[in-house]
């Protein structure tokens, strides 16, 4: 019993011993540890600085990019299209009066008996601008809509199908901005001009368009079949 018993006790005490290795202290001096923590510190800081120059130079870049965009991009009857939010109102005034109207509709006079346009005439980009400029306002109009906005593919697509003419456009992700042109079968030297604004968060539509003769812009007007295009509350 007394040998069984001294076993047991060997067999216990074995299987409980743990041998550890004792911790190592490592002594620096103050001096070196300073160093230490100031030289991380100007990495780190070093890096902030640099990061902080890229940021800079990349958001002046950008700067500089939006203001000669904004310089360089045609306006809209003197109005930049970033400025486009600022809805400006169109005049439609008779010849014999000083009258003006808030949304001015165009002053039509005898129509047009068998008014057709024809799509085969055209102008160079250059000369449309020249008439654009040399032109006086036949009238405008403006409405608001509740379909989906139209795109500009979808746009253009409706006006050529109509024959009139797409010279240029502007769009970005909330304005549309299109500017067209149409010639009639009986007069090439009644040229109409037109420019379309779409502004999609209003779902907003806005019309000015030009020509020697408001009668015969009246008759161009109802070739543009509008609600073909957008669901309006007029």
């Amino acid at each position: 019993m007394k040998v069984t018993l001294h076993r047991h006790l060997a067999t216990v005490s074995q299987k409980n011993f743990t041998h550890r290795h004792a911790r190592k202290t490592v002594e620096i001096s103050f001096e070196e540890y300073t160093h230490n923590k100031n030289e991380i510190l100007g990495k780190i800081y070093r890096r902030l600085f640099w990061l902080a120059c890229l940021a800079t130079t990349f958001g002046l870049i950008e700067l500089v990019v939006y203001i000669v965009r904004c310089h360089f991009r045609r306006p809209v009857l003197g109005v930049a299209l970033k400025s486009v939010y600022l809805v400006y109102w169109g005049m439609s005034a008779d010849d014999d009066s000083n009258e003006s109207h808030g949304d001015a509709e165009v002053l039509r006079g005898p129509a047009a008996v068998q008014f057709t346009i024809d799509p085969k005439k055209t102008l160079q980009k250059s000369a449309f601008w020249d008439l654009w400029k040399s032109t006086e306002v036949a009238g405008s109009f403006s409405c608001t809509f509740h379909n989906k906005p139209p795109t500009l593919a979808e746009v253009t697509k409706h006006l050529n199908a109509r024959g009139f003419h797409v010279v240029s456009s502007n769009t970005t992700k909330d304005v549309v901005e299109v500017f067209l042109y149409a010639h009639s079968q009986a007069d090439d030297n009644l040229p109409f001009l037109a420019e379309f604004i779409f502004v999609y968060p209003r779902r907003y539509f806005q019309t000015t368009f030009k020509c020697a003769s408001k009668d015969v812009a009246g008759e161009f007007v109802k070739q543009f079949q509008l609600h073909q295009l957008m669901d309006t509350d007029d």
